[in-house]
């Protein structure tokens, strides 16, 4: 089961540093790329954390089950991703 946290607020509230925890296994994008998965502009994922380890994502960086996520995001878009993200 996926969780989204607030872990941040910017801007008066009106942007959010958020974690989510990828589901341990059957993930619709199990091994797809940030590419792939094509976040709309109004998402930024700034970090993944896998297995102890940081990584700073870029375009071809996948996403994998159990990683954990931050992702930046106004504050009003953050109720649509769970389905942006397949969780």
């Amino acid at each position: 089961v996926s969780k989204i946290k607030q872990v941040f607020s910017l801007d008066k509230g009106n942007v959010t540093i958020n974690e989510i925890t990828i589901p341990e296994n059957r993930y619709a994008y199990d091994g797809k790329t940030l590419m792939e998965i094509g976040l709309p502009e109004q998402y930024a994922i700034i970090s993944i954390i896998r297995d102890d380890s940081v990584i700073i994502p870029r375009g071809n960086t996948t996403i994998r089950c159990g990683d954990r996520i931050m992702i930046l995001s106004a504050a009003n878009a953050l109720h649509k991703l769970s389905d942006i993200l397949k969780l």
